[in-house]
């Protein structure tokens, strides 16, 4: 049986909503129909419910590897990344996934593939560079730190950095 689309989190909120129309008096066939799901399904839950209460709902973990990177070490990695390819001694130019990867073993001391490089950049919501900055040879340096900064910032924003409630991003550079 395929798994439901949905992250396990709205699932799980899917189950709880379920269960609390059955505790307002719908059938288990209109909770199903609302749900588009069977009404064995519906059936499943309330059984789980009484049982075990709201943790038999609950979403039930990942399989697969725990990720290597907590949310601190991925504020710290945009640190890393704000900087530039430069400072750890690339040749100027742009972030690529290997090159992310060296970073992440540089500063953590983990091997990750270029493929788990890249799912965290998009974890953190950094982009490779705008289309008007990739490939324009004669692009000011400012310019480029400038989009470093602002990448950096939502950043920050996105994973609840320190300095995000405050506006700033955590850069003193304008």
């Amino acid at each position: 049986m395929p798994r439901p689309e949905g992250s396990p989190d709205a699932l799980e909120m899917r189950r709880k909503l379920a269960v609390r129309l059955l505790e307002y008096g719908l059938s288990g066939q209109e909770v199903a129909e609302a749900f588009g799901v069977s009404p064995g399904s519906v059936s499943r839950w309330k059984q789980a419910y009484e049982a075990e209460g709201e943790a038999g709902l609950e979403a039930d973990p990942h399989p697969g590897r725990e990720r290597v990177l907590d949310d601190d070490q991925l504020l710290d990695l945009a640190d890393c990344l704000r900087r530039g390819p430069a400072a750890y001694g690339f040749e100027a130019g742009r972030w690529t996934r290997g090159r992310v990867a060296e970073v992440i073993e540089a500063e953590f001391g983990e091997s990750v593939s270029g493929p788990t490089a890249y799912r965290y950049l998009r974890r953190m919501g950094w982009e490779s560079a705008p289309p008007d900055i990739e490939g324009a040879g004669g692009r000011e340096q400012a310019d480029i730190e400038e989009w470093r900064r602002r990448q950096y910032e939502r950043v920050q924003e996105r994973l609840g950095g320190a300095d995000a409630a405050e506006g700033t991003g955590g850069s003193d550079e304008k």
